[in-house]
Protein backbone atom coordinates (compact mmCIF):
# COMPACT_ATOMS: atom_id res chain seq x y z
CA UNK A 1 0.00 0.00 0.00
CA UNK A 2 1.05 3.75 -0.78
CA UNK A 3 0.19 6.50 1.70
CA UNK A 4 -0.87 9.46 0.71
CA UNK A 5 1.87 11.42 2.13
CA UNK A 6 1.86 15.26 2.88
CA UNK A 7 5.20 16.68 2.34
CA UNK A 8 5.79 20.21 3.95
CA UNK A 9 9.47 22.28 4.75
CA UNK A 10 10.40 22.63 7.93
CA UNK A 11 13.89 23.05 6.66
CA UNK A 12 16.15 26.12 8.46
CA UNK A 13 19.59 26.20 6.21
CA UNK A 14 22.21 26.62 9.23
CA UNK A 15 25.21 28.48 6.77
CA UNK A 16 28.28 27.27 6.62
CA UNK A 17 30.99 24.96 8.77
CA UNK A 18 34.38 24.34 8.09
CA UNK A 19 36.43 21.38 8.09
CA UNK A 20 40.07 20.96 8.37
CA UNK A 21 42.08 18.72 5.91
CA UNK A 22 40.78 18.60 2.29
CA UNK A 23 41.71 18.60 -0.22
CA UNK A 24 45.16 20.02 0.50
CA UNK A 25 45.54 20.71 4.05
CA UNK A 26 43.47 24.25 5.17
CA UNK A 27 39.68 24.35 5.34
CA UNK A 28 37.04 23.54 3.35
CA UNK A 29 33.12 24.90 3.65
CA UNK A 30 30.60 23.12 3.60
CA UNK A 31 26.66 23.35 4.30
CA UNK A 32 24.43 22.18 7.18
CA UNK A 33 21.12 22.13 6.94
CA UNK A 34 18.17 21.58 10.16
CA UNK A 35 15.86 19.43 8.62
CA UNK A 36 13.15 19.78 11.48
CA UNK A 37 12.04 22.25 13.39
CA UNK A 38 8.58 21.64 15.01
CA UNK A 39 8.21 21.94 18.34
CA UNK A 40 8.48 18.54 19.19
CA UNK A 41 11.65 16.15 19.84
CA UNK A 42 12.75 14.86 16.45
CA UNK A 43 15.73 12.47 16.44
CA UNK A 44 17.49 10.38 13.45
CA UNK A 45 16.90 6.98 15.64
CA UNK A 46 20.29 5.25 15.98
CA UNK A 47 23.55 5.09 14.63
CA UNK A 48 24.80 1.86 14.29
CA UNK A 49 22.16 1.34 11.40
CA UNK A 50 21.74 3.35 8.43
CA UNK A 51 18.05 4.87 8.27
CA UNK A 52 18.22 5.71 4.35
CA UNK A 53 17.47 4.43 1.44
CA UNK A 54 20.30 2.91 -0.42
CA UNK A 55 20.43 5.85 -2.73
CA UNK A 56 20.97 8.02 -0.12
CA UNK A 57 18.04 10.25 -1.05
CA UNK A 58 16.04 9.59 1.73
CA UNK A 59 16.26 9.35 5.49
CA UNK A 60 13.58 8.05 8.30
CA UNK A 61 13.02 9.67 11.72
CA UNK A 62 11.13 9.68 14.54
CA UNK A 63 9.34 12.15 16.62
CA UNK A 64 8.44 12.31 20.82
CA UNK A 65 4.67 13.33 20.86
CA UNK A 66 4.50 13.07 24.58
CA UNK A 67 6.35 13.96 27.53
CA UNK A 68 7.61 10.38 27.89
CA UNK A 69 10.72 9.19 26.49
CA UNK A 70 10.30 5.66 27.57
CA UNK A 71 6.40 5.36 27.01
CA UNK A 72 6.30 7.77 23.64
CA UNK A 73 4.16 7.14 21.55
CA UNK A 74 6.40 8.51 18.85
CA UNK A 75 5.57 9.32 15.34
CA UNK A 76 7.64 7.42 11.95
CA UNK A 77 8.81 10.08 9.46
CA UNK A 78 10.86 10.52 6.37
CA UNK A 79 12.88 13.47 4.67
CA UNK A 80 13.65 14.23 1.19
CA UNK A 81 16.82 14.91 0.89
CA UNK A 82 17.07 16.34 -2.11
CA UNK A 83 14.27 19.03 -1.38
CA UNK A 84 14.81 18.88 2.46
CA UNK A 85 10.78 17.99 2.79
CA UNK A 86 9.39 16.27 5.26
CA UNK A 87 6.56 13.85 5.69
CA UNK A 88 4.41 11.77 8.47
CA UNK A 89 4.26 8.03 7.51
CA UNK A 90 2.50 6.51 10.66
CA UNK A 91 1.72 7.13 14.44
CA UNK A 92 1.39 5.51 17.23
CA UNK A 93 5.21 3.68 15.94
CA UNK A 94 8.40 2.82 18.85
CA UNK A 95 11.50 4.35 18.70
CA UNK A 96 14.04 2.59 16.74
CA UNK A 97 13.52 0.52 13.98
CA UNK A 98 15.15 -2.25 12.08
CA UNK A 99 17.29 -2.00 8.35
CA UNK A 100 20.56 -2.70 6.96
CA UNK A 101 22.64 -0.22 4.84
CA UNK A 102 22.00 -2.09 1.74
CA UNK A 103 17.81 -1.72 2.10
CA UNK A 104 15.25 0.84 1.02
CA UNK A 105 12.62 -1.40 3.63
CA UNK A 106 12.80 0.00 7.43
CA UNK A 107 10.82 -2.08 9.81
CA UNK A 108 9.02 -1.11 12.89
CA UNK A 109 6.38 -1.97 15.33
CA UNK A 110 3.13 -0.08 15.28
CA UNK A 111 0.48 -0.34 18.45
CA UNK A 112 -3.04 0.56 18.59
CA UNK A 113 -3.30 -0.82 21.96
CA UNK A 114 -1.40 -3.24 24.24
CA UNK A 115 -2.91 -5.67 22.19
CA UNK A 116 -2.37 -4.87 18.80
CA UNK A 117 1.18 -4.39 17.77
CA UNK A 118 2.08 -5.00 14.52
CA UNK A 119 5.43 -5.10 12.27
CA UNK A 120 5.40 -2.13 9.50
CA UNK A 121 7.66 -2.68 6.04
CA UNK A 122 8.07 1.36 5.13
CA UNK A 123 10.06 1.18 1.56
CA UNK A 124 12.12 4.95 1.62
CA UNK A 125 12.54 4.59 -2.07
CA UNK A 126 8.67 3.72 -3.31
CA UNK A 127 7.31 4.93 -0.08
CA UNK A 128 5.04 1.85 0.12
CA UNK A 129 3.96 0.48 3.66
CA UNK A 130 2.88 -2.51 4.61
CA UNK A 131 1.51 -4.97 7.70
CA UNK A 132 4.05 -7.78 7.55
CA UNK A 133 3.55 -9.55 10.92
CA UNK A 134 0.99 -9.11 13.89
CA UNK A 135 2.74 -10.29 17.20
CA UNK A 136 -0.11 -11.42 18.81
CA UNK A 137 1.47 -13.92 21.94
CA UNK A 138 5.26 -12.89 20.33
CA UNK A 139 7.12 -11.03 22.49
CA UNK A 140 7.18 -7.33 21.52
CA UNK A 141 10.90 -5.63 21.17
CA UNK A 142 12.30 -2.22 20.26
CA UNK A 143 15.74 -3.27 20.20
CA UNK A 144 15.46 -5.69 16.63
CA UNK A 145 17.08 -6.46 13.26
CA UNK A 146 16.01 -7.45 10.32
CA UNK A 147 18.21 -10.22 7.80
CA UNK A 148 18.70 -8.30 4.51
CA UNK A 149 16.67 -11.01 2.45
CA UNK A 150 14.22 -9.76 4.52
CA UNK A 151 12.70 -12.98 6.04
CA UNK A 152 13.96 -12.99 9.57
CA UNK A 153 13.17 -9.94 12.52
CA UNK A 154 15.14 -10.84 15.96
CA UNK A 155 14.23 -9.57 19.22
CA UNK A 156 14.83 -9.94 22.89
CA UNK A 157 12.83 -10.42 25.85
CA UNK A 158 13.65 -11.42 29.44
CA UNK A 159 12.90 -15.30 30.51
CA UNK A 160 13.92 -15.12 34.11
CA UNK A 161 17.31 -13.33 36.27
CA UNK A 162 19.87 -12.32 34.01
CA UNK A 163 18.95 -14.56 31.13
CA UNK A 164 17.35 -13.24 28.42
CA UNK A 165 16.36 -14.80 25.07
CA UNK A 166 16.24 -13.94 21.60
CA UNK A 167 13.51 -14.90 19.44
CA UNK A 168 13.39 -14.82 15.69
CA UNK A 169 10.32 -13.96 13.24
CA UNK A 170 10.10 -15.81 10.16
CA UNK A 171 8.42 -13.14 7.80
CA UNK A 172 7.74 -15.64 5.06
CA UNK A 173 5.62 -18.15 7.15
CA UNK A 174 4.30 -16.14 9.72
CA UNK A 175 5.77 -17.89 12.46
CA UNK A 176 8.34 -17.03 15.53
CA UNK A 177 10.46 -19.04 17.50
CA UNK A 178 13.18 -18.71 20.99
CA UNK A 179 16.54 -19.59 18.93
CA UNK A 180 19.07 -18.36 21.57
CA UNK A 181 18.97 -17.79 25.65
CA UNK A 182 22.12 -16.15 27.23
CA UNK A 183 23.37 -14.54 30.43
CA UNK A 184 23.18 -10.54 30.34
CA UNK A 185 22.20 -9.69 27.26
CA UNK A 186 19.54 -6.94 28.22
CA UNK A 187 20.70 -4.66 26.03
CA UNK A 188 22.43 -6.98 22.64
CA UNK A 189 22.24 -4.21 19.85
CA UNK A 190 21.43 -7.70 17.51
CA UNK A 191 23.16 -6.75 13.93
CA UNK A 192 22.17 -9.17 11.31
CA UNK A 193 25.53 -9.08 9.12
CA UNK A 194 24.36 -7.06 6.17
CA UNK A 195 25.91 -9.30 3.60
CA UNK A 196 25.10 -12.44 3.37
CA UNK A 197 23.26 -12.20 6.81
CA UNK A 198 24.05 -15.48 7.65
CA UNK A 199 25.55 -14.11 11.34
CA UNK A 200 23.91 -11.88 14.13
CA UNK A 201 26.32 -9.86 16.28
CA UNK A 202 25.21 -9.83 20.20
CA UNK A 203 26.06 -7.51 23.15
CA UNK A 204 27.15 -9.24 26.01
CA UNK A 205 27.06 -6.47 28.45
CA UNK A 206 27.84 -7.56 32.02
CA UNK A 207 27.45 -5.27 34.72
CA UNK A 208 28.82 -3.82 38.37
CA UNK A 209 31.87 -5.20 38.96
CA UNK A 210 32.38 -7.51 35.91
CA UNK A 211 32.11 -4.69 33.08
CA UNK A 212 35.70 -5.33 31.40
CA UNK A 213 34.47 -8.30 30.37
CA UNK A 214 32.05 -7.11 28.42
CA UNK A 215 32.05 -8.62 25.12
CA UNK A 216 30.51 -9.34 21.59
CA UNK A 217 30.02 -12.93 20.19
CA UNK A 218 28.42 -13.67 17.11
CA UNK A 219 25.73 -16.64 16.42
CA UNK A 220 24.42 -18.08 12.82
CA UNK A 221 21.48 -17.09 12.24
CA UNK A 222 19.21 -19.94 13.20
CA UNK A 223 20.48 -18.83 17.22
CA UNK A 224 23.79 -21.98 16.96
CA UNK A 225 27.16 -22.00 17.06
CA UNK A 226 28.23 -19.03 19.66
CA UNK A 227 31.71 -17.45 18.99
CA UNK A 228 32.96 -14.77 21.02
CA UNK A 229 34.44 -11.90 19.52
CA UNK A 230 38.27 -10.83 20.67
CA UNK A 231 37.16 -7.61 22.45
CA UNK A 232 36.99 -7.13 26.65
CA UNK A 233 39.01 -9.21 29.16
CA UNK A 234 42.01 -9.91 28.65
CA UNK A 235 42.26 -8.79 24.91
CA UNK A 236 40.50 -5.01 25.84
CA UNK A 237 39.28 -2.95 28.23
CA UNK A 238 35.34 -3.77 28.69
CA UNK A 239 33.33 -2.76 25.06
CA UNK A 240 31.35 0.52 25.40
CA UNK A 241 28.39 -0.60 24.11
CA UNK A 242 28.43 0.69 20.74
CA UNK A 243 29.59 -1.12 17.36
CA UNK A 244 28.38 -2.17 13.98
CA UNK A 245 28.79 -4.47 11.05
CA UNK A 246 31.57 -2.59 8.20
CA UNK A 247 29.28 -2.82 5.30
CA UNK A 248 29.37 -6.13 3.73
CA UNK A 249 32.95 -7.46 4.38
CA UNK A 250 32.13 -9.34 7.55
CA UNK A 251 34.25 -7.37 10.03
CA UNK A 252 33.12 -5.31 13.06
CA UNK A 253 34.25 -1.57 14.49
CA UNK A 254 33.86 -0.81 17.89
CA UNK A 255 34.53 1.18 20.66
CA UNK A 256 35.70 0.28 24.18
CA UNK A 257 36.95 1.60 27.37
CA UNK A 258 40.25 2.13 26.75
CA UNK A 259 41.50 5.90 27.10
CA UNK A 260 42.14 8.56 24.87
CA UNK A 261 46.16 8.16 24.92
CA UNK A 262 45.84 4.40 23.81
CA UNK A 263 43.07 4.36 21.54
CA UNK A 264 39.70 3.06 21.68
CA UNK A 265 38.15 2.17 18.49
CA UNK A 266 39.25 -1.38 17.26
CA UNK A 267 38.15 -3.30 14.16
CA UNK A 268 38.23 -7.30 14.73
CA UNK A 269 35.85 -10.43 12.97
CA UNK A 270 34.15 -13.82 13.98
CA UNK A 271 38.15 -16.63 13.63
CA UNK A 272 40.04 -13.76 14.63
CA UNK A 273 42.65 -14.14 18.20
CA UNK A 274 43.25 -10.07 18.49
CA UNK A 275 41.28 -6.96 17.75
CA UNK A 276 43.11 -4.29 15.12
CA UNK A 277 43.80 -0.70 17.03
CA UNK A 278 42.91 1.67 14.44
CA UNK A 279 44.02 5.41 15.21
CA UNK A 280 45.59 6.71 19.17
CA UNK A 281 44.86 9.71 20.63
CA UNK A 282 40.85 10.01 20.70
CA UNK A 283 38.32 8.23 22.75
CA UNK A 284 35.15 7.69 20.10
CA UNK A 285 31.79 6.93 22.11
CA UNK A 286 28.94 6.36 18.70
CA UNK A 287 30.00 5.01 15.60
CA UNK A 288 28.78 3.81 12.51
CA UNK A 289 30.34 2.76 9.35
CA UNK A 290 29.45 3.50 5.81
CA UNK A 291 27.68 1.47 3.48
CA UNK A 292 30.61 0.89 1.57
CA UNK A 293 32.78 0.12 4.19
CA UNK A 294 35.26 2.33 3.49
CA UNK A 295 34.74 5.07 6.24
CA UNK A 296 33.42 5.70 9.41
CA UNK A 297 31.40 8.19 11.56
CA UNK A 298 32.04 8.92 15.47
CA UNK A 299 31.85 11.71 18.12
CA UNK A 300 34.28 12.32 20.87
CA UNK A 301 34.40 15.38 23.13
CA UNK A 302 31.05 16.63 21.01
CA UNK A 303 32.83 17.06 18.16
CA UNK A 304 31.82 14.65 14.92
CA UNK A 305 34.71 12.71 13.21
CA UNK A 306 34.85 11.13 9.79
CA UNK A 307 37.63 8.56 9.20
CA UNK A 308 38.95 6.03 6.65
CA UNK A 309 38.45 1.99 7.72
CA UNK A 310 41.40 1.71 5.24
CA UNK A 311 44.04 4.20 6.84
CA UNK A 312 42.19 5.26 10.29
CA UNK A 313 43.19 8.82 9.15
CA UNK A 314 40.53 11.24 10.83
CA UNK A 315 39.58 14.53 10.42
CA UNK A 316 37.42 16.59 12.48
CA UNK A 317 34.30 17.31 10.58
CA UNK A 318 31.72 19.48 12.10
CA UNK A 319 30.36 20.58 15.80
CA UNK A 320 27.14 18.97 16.60
CA UNK A 321 26.51 21.70 19.89
CA UNK A 322 25.02 19.03 21.45
CA UNK A 323 24.48 18.91 25.55
CA UNK A 324 25.34 15.39 26.17
CA UNK A 325 22.76 14.56 28.60
CA UNK A 326 21.39 11.31 29.46
CA UNK A 327 18.75 11.10 26.94
CA UNK A 328 19.54 9.53 23.63
CA UNK A 329 18.19 12.55 21.47
CA UNK A 330 21.01 14.76 23.06
CA UNK A 331 23.58 12.24 21.81
CA UNK A 332 24.42 12.85 17.67
CA UNK A 333 24.31 9.77 16.84
CA UNK A 334 25.85 10.28 13.32
CA UNK A 335 25.72 8.11 10.09
CA UNK A 336 26.87 8.33 6.57
CA UNK A 337 24.13 8.31 3.76
CA UNK A 338 25.24 5.25 1.62
CA UNK A 339 25.91 7.46 -1.24
CA UNK A 340 28.36 8.95 1.45
CA UNK A 341 27.28 12.54 0.46
CA UNK A 342 25.83 13.59 4.00
CA UNK A 343 26.63 13.20 7.45
CA UNK A 344 23.28 12.41 9.39
CA UNK A 345 22.94 13.95 12.93
CA UNK A 346 20.55 14.88 16.01
CA UNK A 347 21.20 17.98 17.68
CA UNK A 348 19.08 19.67 20.95
CA UNK A 349 21.00 23.33 20.57
CA UNK A 350 17.88 25.24 20.01
CA UNK A 351 17.00 23.45 23.33
CA UNK A 352 14.37 20.84 21.19
CA UNK A 353 16.34 18.22 19.41
CA UNK A 354 16.27 18.41 16.01
CA UNK A 355 17.25 16.71 12.76
CA UNK A 356 20.30 18.20 10.73
CA UNK A 357 22.03 16.91 7.70
CA UNK A 358 26.17 17.68 6.97
CA UNK A 359 26.96 17.87 3.40
CA UNK A 360 30.60 15.80 3.06
CA UNK A 361 32.47 18.69 1.22
CA UNK A 362 34.19 17.44 -2.41
CA UNK A 363 38.03 15.82 -1.78
CA UNK A 364 37.18 15.19 1.84
CA UNK A 365 37.02 11.23 1.82
CA UNK A 366 39.81 11.23 -1.09
CA UNK A 367 42.09 12.88 1.63
CA UNK A 368 40.73 10.53 4.34
CA UNK A 369 42.11 7.29 2.18
CA UNK A 370 44.96 9.26 1.54
CA UNK A 371 48.40 7.16 2.92
CA UNK A 372 50.73 10.18 1.43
Amino acid sequence: MKPQLQWFNEGIDRGLQSCWGPPAGGDADFPVYQLTSSAVISFNIYCEQIYSSINGQRIAFVRLVSSSFVEGPYEFWVCDLPTRRIARVDTGTGNFAATTPLLDSIYYIKSTNAQDQRLVRFNLKTLERDEVFTFGDCPRANATTISPDERYYCGVKRLHDSIHGLFRVDLRNGTWQFIHEHEDIHNPHLQFEPGRGELILVQNDHLGERWEESTLYVIDRDGRNERRLPVGKPYTRGIDGHQCWIGTTGKVLLTTEDSRAHGNLYITAPGETAPKLLNKGFHFIHLSASADGRFFVADHAKRIFLGSIRTGRVLPFCDPRVSWGSLHYTHPHAYVTPDNRHVIFNSDCTGICQVYAAQIPEGTLEYLEDQA
